[in-house]
């Protein structure tokens, strides 16, 4: 089988996508790790495109819709595609690694819900939702290169996880691996913090 083709979007992203992790912006975090992996492109938008494109050894930059002929092109010279979000910063190459090995053919990183779900009608609380039938997409999401191509808009299914875990439930079959928590998505600065101060913990443990 031919190496992976790993897709790290900063499209939909906003400038959260290039804040400071690790002394470099958060999508050359995820660059560091698929480049472990396999053959790493880095998908922006016409508004990304003033994103400060750091020179990322082994990174090519491709913009959607613009170069939307050269992306399939690329999509059909590869069998397996894994989309690391830049978003997720702190997701492992042991991670990437067990969740395409889980593949069949497709998988995706998912953490458990932990706050309570109420479902209503109208103004009326009526019922407590199960959080065990539900699960949050983190990263990465492994899918066929052959199905991806197939997406009527690569731009907005790589723009939302949502948007794309939604839509590979309806292509494929998707096996749901468990990750760890620091795998988390940051949504905002304040999440970013968080995210930061967990890696700094992890970093002194691991030193002792």
């Amino acid at each position: 089988m031919r190496p992976p083709l790993c897709l790290v979007p900063v499209l939909g992203r906003g400038s959260l996508a290039s804040a400071v992790l690790h002394a470099g912006p958060l999508y050359a975090t995820s660059v560091a790790v698929a480049r472990q992996v396999g053959r790493v492109v880095v998908v922006q938008d016409a508004v990304q495109k003033h994103v400060d494109a750091v020179p990322l050894d082994g990174a090519t930059w491709l913009c959607l819709p613009d170069q939307d002929r050269l992306f399939r092109r690329l999509l059909r010279e590869h069998d397996v595609v894994v989309v690391l979000d830049p978003l997720c910063p702190l997701v492992s190459v042991d991670v990437v690694r067990r969740v395409m090995a889980a593949a069949r053919p497709s998988a995706m990183a998912v953490r458990p819900v932990v706050d309570t779900l109420k479902a209503t009608d109208g103004p009326r609380i009526v019922a407590t939702v199960d959080r065990n039938h539900l699960a949050v997409v983190t990263s990465p999401v492994v899918v066929p290169a052959t199905v991806l191509a197939g997406a009527a808009d690569l731009a907005k299914l790589l723009s939302d996880p949502v948007s794309l875990a939604g839509w590979l439930r309806e292509q494929s079959t998707v096996t749901q691996v468990p990750v760890p928590s620091a795998t988390r998505r940051v949504e905002d600065s304040s999440a970013l913090e968080l995210l930061r101060a967990i890696d700094a913990v992890g970093h002194r443990l691991h030193e002792r």
